[in-house]
């Protein structure tokens, strides 16, 4: 279990600081603290650059104040982070939630990148569309249960 753990990497749509910390994610194995900077957040920004560029931020990004970000920009540069600790596992929930259309296909084309490359990826969405776009399988979950798989998605009330 432990192993397993330490290889699990995850975003989260809304930060688990009750105290409304900038950053709106969760990994492990990292170990960086926090700051004021989006630098500050992360073990080595030169390892970053290229998952940076590819979700459209420039170089200066690094010397920005968390308190300027957007929760679409804490969105995908949770995503980074949580990439950069090398995952086995993925777990995303609704990472594109806060995103515009470009940035939304930016995520999902690094995404399916990495799932070719061997990430496995349990990606939590309420968007049909993305799902359709996204999934190689579709679960149902209710009442906090998987509860089946299904062949498409399937529109339901709650």
């Amino acid at each position: 279990m432990r192993a397993w753990y330490a290889s699990t990497a995850a975003t989260a749509q809304r930060s688990p600081d009750p105290n409304g910390a900038a950053w709106s994610v969760m990994c492990r194995p990292s170990r960086v603290g926090g700051g004021d900077t989006v630098g500050e957040h992360f073990s080595e920004w030169t390892g970053a650059l290229a998952l940076v560029r590819d979700l459209g931020f420039p170089k200066d990004a690094k010397a920005w104040p968390i308190s300027r970000l957007s929760t679409g920009e804490r969105l995908r540069l949770a995503l980074i982070r949580a990439l950069m600790v090398g995952p086995k596992v993925l777990l995303l929930d609704e990472p594109t939630a806060a995103l515009d259309p470009a940035s939304v296909a930016a995520v999902e084309s690094l995404i399916a990148a990495r799932v070719r490359a061997g990430l496995a990826v349990l990606w939590v969405t309420h968007d049909a569309e993305q799902a359709k776009r996204i999934a190689h399988r579709l679960l149902v979950v209710r009442d906090g249960q998987v509860r089946e798989e299904v062949p498409e998605w399937l529109v339901t009330q709650p």
